[in-house]
């Protein structure tokens, strides 16, 4: 089967990532995208018992991005279906890599009750 896939030496590659966290600030619309700060815990306990926590950009488009302005707000969990998305910004001499995730589907795990019509 894995030759099927290959094109004149070049196998296909696939970029999908999954994340689930609490939406650490809602940033708002930047760049004709809706842009959330998503805190995520790491799988494994510190000496301290706490876990740490990474922050990741989210960038949200279309339909998608008007409903989570709508009823995204800071602490609300969310299930982020996406790919990674990398740049190349230089800094003087050096180079500095960003990365985001591009939100492809979004499952809102905060329960609440009817608001605006839409039952979550």
């Amino acid at each position: 089967m894995l030759n099927n896939r290959k094109k004149k030496g070049y196998l296909k590659v696939m970029n999908s990532c999954v994340v689930v966290g609490k939406i650490l600030k809602p940033v708002g619309w930047k760049e004709g995208v809706y842009e959330i700060l998503l805190e995520c815990n790491r799988p494994y306990l510190m000496e301290d018992g706490n876990f740490n926590t990474d922050v990741f950009s989210i960038y949200v488009w279309k339909g998608l991005a008007e409903q989570c302005e709508e009823v995204c707000k800071a602490g609300d969990l969310l299930a982020i279906r996406g790919r990674l998305e990398g740049k190349c910004k230089m800094e003087g001499k050096e180079e500095e890599y960003l990365s985001r995730i591009i939100a492809e589907k979004i499952t809102f795990l905060t329960i609440k009750g009817k608001e605006n019509g839409f039952v979550y």
